[in-house]
């Protein structure tokens, strides 16, 4: 099946449009899950394909994976995945046509299958729902920092060609202060879209927070109360967790005054009503709680960071070799949101940022010996394609599934490549000091606005974690087999 796809897609684009391309996957994609009387119901994510089956045990899956465009398959809980990549809304279109089922709306990458409540399943939630209201936020962050950056560089601290005092000086700092300290508004909105709350109220509570007399108050040590009730004095300017849990609360109280209030007087009352609920639960109590869960979390890894470097050095090469299997369960945002936190509050991150770095540079060293090791036309094609989608589109997963999962060992390069790199990042103190792309050709940015040190160690940690993740597959990545032409 997968030579005859690829007959066809060699004819080009002209000869065979992407309708014909996209309608004989699917019908290999619903042949390989036992057919369109085994499907229960489709729907999809950024990346997958995602069926719910009467039957997994028919599925082949062998089969699947031979199907030109899918990259790899999953079996999470009662679901069968299967890893498309950019172009799977367009394949879902046309599965959902041929088995004539049911067009579900897209979800987010990481909501799996529902199933009991347990305490891991409860925090893995929370820290899920944590990255899904910050991470959308990343070119707000990726601009101010580079932002930022730019200052430092053209600054005394470097190239000495602006003064402190210059209007250019002044500009790129308050605007790449603007883009952190205002985080608390920024993330109201994408918490009130996940959520499913009124986005305006939610602005309007995190204004409250960062409003010119409250942070009067709270720099001054003043005892403030709110409705009687004393009010901790609290900073919130540049912080995320506080007004997160602030408008996950907010989507409970809007919901009872809707359901209570009369619709005709609901325009008015129902904002109102949640404002002078959520005033002392913010200001009083979740806000405060979500300062100090954020301090946790950010002692918590500047603690392991402090603990001397060969704890560093074990912690950076577990986090460097396991970064990849994260992104394999999607957990990956969850440590991301860890890092994100400390940046954030510290302006640079030591502990875990190298490490993804390291990891992400190790799966580029995988493709690329992969590319080199690997005959046929149809294998170079498309680890030439995994290759493109990384180090442009900073998307990992094609490299991962396609060939870390699909051939085993390779995935063992990865890893050792994101090891031996964070091995060095951590004997050399290396920290990400400037935030970009984790994943693209940008990388290697993330180092530019420390010092001249921080900038060739940098490098030099990526080269090794490349070279040693090359070496590993090249050498032993892949049986005789494997190797031979494919699909042709």
């Amino acid at each position: 099946m997968r030579a005859t796809l690829f007959k066809y897609i060699k004819k080009g684009e002209s000869e065979m449009g992407k309708k014909e391309k996209y309608t004989l996957m699917a019908e290999s994609i619903i042949r390989a899950v036992g057919g369109k009387g085994n499907i229960k119901m489709c729907f999809h994510c950024a990346t997958r394909l995602r069926f719910v089956l009467k039957d997994l045990s028919v599925v082949d899956i062998k089969e699947l994976e031979k199907v030109t465009g899918v990259i790899g398959t999953q079996t999470v809980g009662n679901q069968l995945q299967i890893i498309i990549g950019q172009q799977v809304a367009e394949i879902y279109d046309v599965v959902c046509d041929i088995a004539d089922i049911k067009k579900e709306t897209a979800i987010d990458e990481h909501v799996e299958s529902t199933g009991k409540l347990n305490i891991k399943k409860i925090g893995t939630n929370v820290l899920d729902a944590l990255s899904s209201c910050v991470v959308p936020l990343l070119p707000i962050i990726m601009s101010a920092s580079f932002i930022k950056m730019f200052a430092m560089v053209l600054g005394p601290s470097m190239l000495n060609l602006v003064s402190v005092t210059s209007d250019l000086y002044l500009l790129l700092t308050f605007v790449g202060d603007a883009g952190f300290y205002f985080l608390p508004i920024y993330v109201a909105y994408t918490a009130s879209k996940k959520f499913n709350c009124s986005p305006v109220m939610a602005l309007f509570i995190a204004g409250v927070m960062l409003h010119p007399t409250l942070t009067s108050i709270v720099s001054n040590g003043e005892p403030f109360t709110v409705y009687g009730l004393p009010m901790k004095l609290v900073n919130y300017g540049s912080s995320s967790i506080p007004i997160v849990l602030i408008v996950w609360v907010q989507s409970y109280v809007e919901k009872f005054f809707k359901k209570y209030i009369p619709s005709v007087i609901s325009l008015v009352f129902v904002p109102l009503s949640t404002l002078i609920v959520m005033l002392p639960i913010a200001l009083c109590l979740i806000g405060p709680l979500g300062s100090e869960l954020g301090n946790l979390i950010t002692n918590g890894l500047l603690a392991l960071s402090g603990l001397g470097v060969i704890a560093s050095i074990l912690v950076s090469a577990l986090s460097g070799a396991l970064w990849n299997i994260f992104v394999l369960t999607g957990m990956h945002l969850t440590v991301y949101f860890a890092f994100l936190n400390v940046f954030i509050e510290k302006g640079s991150e030591s502990l875990i940022g190298p490490t993804i770095v390291a990891a992400t540079i190790g799966v580029a060293g995988m493709t690329c010996a992969s590319l080199v090791r690997l005959k046929g036309k149809n294998n170079k094609s498309l680890v030439t394609g995994y290759l493109i989608s990384h180090v442009l589109g900073g998307v990992t997963e094609p490299s991962i599934f396609g060939l870390g999962i699909r051939y085993k060992k390779p995935f063992l390069g990865a890893c050792i490549g994101g090891a031996v790199g964070s091995i060095y990042y951590a004997i050399s103190g290396v920290a990400i000091t400037t935030l970009s792309s984790m994943s693209n050709i940008l990388i290697f940015t993330q180092f530019l606005g420390g010092t001249t040190g921080n900038i060739v160690n940098g490098f030099i940690g990526g080269a090794i974690a490349f070279i040693a993740a090359f070496l590993f597959t090249y050498f032993f990545g892949f049986t005789k087999e494997e190797i031979k032409l494919d699909g042709e």
